[in-house]
């Protein structure tokens, strides 16, 4: 009899343990998710403010808080509005990361590399270039603001979105905040880190004179 009693009574805290947990988790995955959302609205303001100059700040977006958040067990504890706000923010934020690295890559990346030499190969000897070349480096820099452009679009967007999921977090956490995050301005303190700029001209062949290709392993 007794022993059945302790059974019952180490069943039943057991099962408050678990209630506990399971009701610590979602708020401990909320916090995680809280900080990561107000680093990257600081971000959102540094993007708004770099890239109209073809600045691309670096890294991107923090979206790993949305391995958390997507989780059963998350989806089930926290409130519906606040999951959808969280799965908009967090799309347009991995959306956004994804035209930061295509626009890095035509600005400084193995794209832009290419279009410079080619550029450089075809320069003449009084320094203008064939029509047909010039004609291809205006379209790639036209390319180059388009796509800063299309990415501008996408940051302004994104506001809405990552002040909606701030303030659902916030209720969700009962973060008692008197001013909305509409109403705040989010921005990082510290010097960002860049990326090489974009070359104001393009290499001279003179530059690139005896500069071996690299070689593939095994060629």
């Amino acid at each position: 009899m007794a022993l059945g009693g302790y059974l019952a009574i180490n069943r039943l805290l057991g099962l408050r343990e678990r209630r506990k947990s399971e009701r610590q988790t979602p708020e401990a995955f909320l916090k995680i998710v809280h900080v990561e959302l107000l680093n990257d609205a600081a971000h959102r303001t540094r993007f708004s403010e770099e890239l109209p100059a073809m600045q691309v700040p670096y890294p991107g977006f923090q979206v790993e808080g949305w391995p958390l958040v997507s989780q059963a067990q998350f989806l089930l504890a926290v409130n519906g509005d606040t999951v959808l706000k969280l799965l908009h923010a967090y799309n347009r934020m991995q959306s956004a990361n994804a035209q930061c690295e295509e626009l890095r890559d035509i600005l400084s990346g193995p794209s832009a590399l290419n279009i410079h030499l080619v550029a450089a190969e075809a320069l003449l000897p009084d320094d203008r270039y064939p029509a047909g070349i010039a004609t291809v480096i205006a379209e790639f820099e036209a390319h180059q603001s388009s796509l800063r452009d299309v990415l501008l679009k996408r940051i302004e967007d994104l506001k809405l979105a990552l002040d909606d999921a701030i303030d659902a977090v916030e209720s969700e956490l009962a973060i008692a905040s008197p001013v909305k995050a509409a109403g705040r301005l989010f921005r990082h303190t510290g010097t960002p880190y860049r990326l090489p700029p974009p070359p104001a001209t393009y290499a001279r062949p003179r530059q690139l004179k005896n500069v071996p290709w690299p070689r593939r392993a095994g060629a």
